[in-house]
């Protein structure tokens, strides 16, 4: 591995972000990803997350509070005495044959299934039913993520943010990657190796920011080749291990440390 040292800057090209709309269709395997976008201008943008500095945390200059509506306490109780029974994991297989048989619809299988199974047994263990069906919120503070729309959201789980994007026409679209949820490791795992098997015919530019401990979004390099965090690449997608290799060797793979104003990337 090499260690290349980076030296931050203010992001000066909003052009790189600007005009970005998801793309609502789905890619099942990289193969796809390959062959369907050999020729849109591919092109990374991955944001390495910092965590906030705990000193803006609630601050209205880096979050925002919002009141947002939580369960009653019976809705909650009707649940627990429902995985109580069941366990989890029979819970969860009994609850997945309701969703096919109501078409999705929570609210029908709790009135028709959950309620009438558990409701006069909670009533009759409590006398505060006042309270079980009084309305309840909750106060959150969410983090601002200061990217353009449709981008400004973020799973905060992820210490980075991979923005695959394309071109088609007048129109360029993006789908993200990270590592904070299954659906968006294997997101990440079918459009890197997608992206990878592109590199190895035509180089994919990549450029990396670092979203700062203060909110700031900050430039860190540009690369030629598709260049990747090694981290999650391969996570919930099957691929051969051969064919894994033979994909990853084809484009920089880097962790990163960062030292007060200077990234080391080591590739």
């Amino acid at each position: 591995m090499t260690s290349t040292p980076l030296e931050l800057a203010e992001f000066k090209n909003p052009v790189l972000l600007s005009g970005l709309e998801y793309y609502h269709g789905r890619f099942f395997t990289h193969s796809e990803v390959a062959k369907k976008l050999a020729d849109k201008n591919p092109q990374l943008v991955t944001v390495l997350i910092e965590n906030l500095r705990p000193e803006h945390y609630y601050k209205n200059a880096y979050g925002k509070r919002s009141l947002l509506e939580r369960p009653t306490l019976f809705r909650e109780l009707v649940f627990d005495d429902f995985f109580k029974e069941y366990g989890d994991s029979k819970g969860n297989q009994i609850y997945a044959e309701w969703l096919k048989k109501y078409e999705n619809n929570d609210e029908e299988i709790f009135n028709k299934e959950l309620r009438p199974r558990y409701e006069q047994q909670i009533l009759s263990k409590r006398k505060d039913h006042d309270k079980l069906f009084k309305p309840r919120r909750r106060l959150v503070w969410d983090r601002y993520y200061n990217l353009p729309e449709p981008l400004d959201r973020v799973d905060w789980r992820n210490p980075y943010d991979n923005i695959f994007i394309w071109t088609e026409g007048k129109h360029r679209y993006c789908t993200r990657g990270g590592s904070g949820s299954s659906g968006g490791r294997e997101t990440n795992s079918i459009m890197g190796f997608g992206f990878a098997q592109m590199n190895m015919s035509r180089e994919i530019p990549t450029t990396i920011l670092i979203y700062s401990k203060d909110n700031k979004l900050l430039f860190g390099a540009n690369f030629d080749s598709l260049t990747l965090p090694a981290y999650d690449l391969g996570s919930n997608y099957f691929l051969d291990r051969e064919e894994e290799e033979r994909l990853k060797k084809s484009i920089n793979l880097y962790r990163w440390d960062r030292i007060y104003d200077k990234l080391t990337l080591e590739i």
